[in-house]
């Protein structure tokens, strides 16, 4: 897995650090005990009204001593450096399934999920790869996201 500070380096070297994606909504983050995950999930406006479904999810994230009756109540641990912490991702954008992303996340360990679309997909032009190194890295729905994250969190 990669760090949040390293996808989101990778992202822009990807021409992919876009901050200007509008987000329909964002969803309450829900801390997991057991796996030690932070997690974030939130819609994207996409073109022509579409939504994305955006996911994020942070590990190694200690509790900060909180009680289960806290967990339980919702409290969110804040640690200083959530960008430094290892990182999964998802969107369901073409971009992120199509151009490359996917696989390099999912061939770094940092996808979220596996999307039967990329495993099933058969290419149909001779147009180089875009991600031939599967570099890990996001689109701009989950860059943006990101960022958004990062400034609740400072």
């Amino acid at each position: 897995m990669v760090s949040g500070r390293e996808l989101l380096k990778n992202s822009a070297d990807m021409g992919r650090d876009n901050t200007d994606v509008e987000f329909d909504s964002i969803d309450r983050p829900r801390y997991d005990r057991a796996q030690k995950k932070l997690s974030f999930k939130g819609y994207a406006q996409g073109s022509g009204g579409k939504l994305y479904k955006v996911q994020v999810a942070f590990y190694d994230v200690e509790d900060d001593g909180a009680t289960p009756d806290m967990l339980e109540k919702g409290y969110i641990p804040r640690p200083e450096d959530l960008l430094d912490h290892p990182i999964k991702v998802d969107c369901d954008c073409l971009d992120y399934t199509f151009r490359g992303a996917l696989k390099g996340n999912l061939k770094n360990g940092c996808a979220l999920f596996t999307d039967n679309a990329l495993t099933t997909y058969k290419k149909k032009t001779d147009r180089p790869e875009n991600n031939p190194n599967n570099i890990p890295y996001g689109c701009k729905h989950i860059t943006s996201f990101i960022h958004i994250i990062e400034e609740a969190f400072k």
